[in-house]
């Protein structure tokens, strides 16, 4: 299996950290790209996302977005008292 101009592949050699990164992509969170495809435990296909994260462009760092990211991906993984 490839990537493409439409999608990126990431492969795993330790089960854990393919289900680990499964479980998140699961979600559906909007900060995520969307899970395409995968072959447990070997790969996740994934939506490539083009363009610079915001951390990488000039005058990028608003800690009101960082802030915003972390307490909605707290909010999504929450189990009770704790978080994934």
């Amino acid at each position: 299996m490839k990537s493409d101009n439409h999608t990126y592949l990431k492969q795993f050699r330790n089960p854990d950290k393919f289900n680990a990164e499964l479980q998140v992509y699961q979600l559906g969170l909007p900060m995520i790209p969307k899970l395409l495809d995968y072959q447990e435990p070997d790969w996740l296909k994934m939506q490539r996302i083009d363009g610079l994260p915001y951390l990488d462009t000039e005058g990028g760092f608003k800690p009101h977005l960082l802030g915003e990211t972390i307490a909605n991906f707290q909010l999504a993984t929450k189990d009770g008292e704790k978080c994934i």
